[in-house]
Formats: C-alpha cells, sequence, structure tokens
C-alpha cells in the first residue's frame, strides 16, 4: 500500500471496547441536547438571575427615593409594633397592594398615612366607612384610632403577611445585607454557570478530538 493511500473508514480496526467508548461518547451529548438538560439549567439561571437584579433594583430605588420597596405593583412594609397581634407581629412583612376606597370594606387591612402624624405609617383594620373616610383600630387595641382615616391616606389594601421576613428586609436594605443576601449569590451563580459552560466546551473538544483520531488512516 503505498503512502498516500487511504484505509477506508468502514475499515479501520478498532478494538471493541474503542468502539464502544467512542459510541458511548457520541451518543452522550445528544442525549443532554434531545433531553433538553441544559437548556433547562440555563432557563433557571436567566430566570433566577434576574429575580436578583429586579430585587436590587427594588432595594437600591427604594434606598435613592426614600420610598418602600416595590415590586410588581406591591409595596412592602415592615411591621415595628404589636397593635394588630396575633395575626400580624413585630417583624413580619407586609405586602400591600394599591387599592380605590371603592374597593375596600370592613374587616380589610389597610395601610395607610396616620392622619395624627404623617410620619407614620399604620396598617389597621377598617372598623366602618364614614362618607370618604374609614374609621380603624388594631387588633390588639380597645378603642378605635383617635382619627378617621381620609381616603388620600391609604396607601393600599395588606394583601399578605409574611412571619419574620421583615427582619430579612431591613437587613437587606443595609450595606452589608445587600452584599451578603444579593451581589455575592448572585456572582456565584454567574461563576458557577460560567465554569459548567467552560467544563461542557472541553467535554465536546475532547470528543471531537477522539473522533477525528479514531478515523483518522
Amino acid at each position: 500500500m503505498s503512502n498516500n493511500e487511504q484505509i477506508p473508514i468502514g475499515q479501520i480496526t478498532m478494538t471493541r471496547a474503542e468502539r464502544q467508548r467512542l459510541e458511548k461518547m457520541q451518543r452522550s451529548p445528544r442525549r443532554q441536547k434531545k433531553g433538553g438538560e441544559p437548556i433547562l439549567g440555563k432557563i433557571i439561571f436567566i430566570f433566577l438571575l434576574l429575580i436578583a437584579c429586579v430585587f436590587v433594583y427594588a432595594l437600591v430605588r427604594s434606598r435613592v427615593t426614600g420610598e418602600p420597596p416595590q415590586l410588581a405593583g406591591r409595596q412592602f412594609y415592615v411591621v415595628v409594633s404589636g397593635s394588630m397581634e396575633p395575626l400580624i407581629s413585630p417583624g413580619d412583612l407586609l405586602v400591600v397592594k394599591k387599592a380605590a376606597p371603592a374597593e375596600l370594606k370592613q374587616g380589610d387591612i389597610i395601610t395607610f398615612v396616620d392622619p395624627a402624624n404623617p410620619e407614620r405609617v399604620v396598617s389597621h383594620r377598617i372598623k366602618e366607612a364614614v362618607g370618604d373616610s374609614f374609621i380603624t383600630r388594631g387588633d390588639a387595641n380597645n378603642a378605635d384610632d383617635p382619627e378617621p382615616v381620609p381616603a388620600k391616606n391609604i396607601l393600599g389594601k395588606v394583601e399578605y403577611v409574611v412571619p419574620y421576613a421583615g427582619y430579612v428586609l431591613d437587613f437587606v436594605q443595609t450595606p452589608r445585607g445587600l452584599i451578603i443576601l444579593i451581589l455575592i449569590p448572585s456572582l456565584l451563580i454567574v461563576v458557577f454557570e460560567f465554569r459548567k459552560l467552560l467544563n461542557y466546551v472541553a467535554a465536546m473538544e475532547k470528543i471531537e478530538k477522539r473522533e477525528e483520531h479514531a478515523i483518522k488512516p
């Protein structure tokens, strides 16, 4: 056989173990692509990253404007008093949705600017509607609030109560908390996903080199 003559691929001599190993390497990436595992991982990664970015934006905006954090049309307030115990306790997080006065009724818990102290935000239950104002009272209090709440003072209706989450939000709003609970985890997600991508690329390159070596004359 001359030096320039090439052996047909079908006549290449390989041991059974080598052939099985080559077939396994060829099937592996196809199974991953068909199963969608890498794609699912990327979707989850992008989703988590977007959530982290939106949350960081809400916290930074809150720090700059002095307003409570807002997401998806909801505002978040940390409970600092026990006037609504046992349902709502200090350290709980209130998820408040904006609501028109006409949508509110007796028994709803509303968050409002205290008419007696504009610097204070209160969350109490509606006891009665009087014209354009509302009589409110804390569940733990024995008397109604001193002044009716005008409709213009209402910030929204309490939609959810998340126990103890207010402590976490308070901590996250500090520079140290923002770094520990948001920025560092987000950076780790990026690093881990980048390493997985590099490992996947390296594995594919090894497979291609082995295939090329296996079919060389």
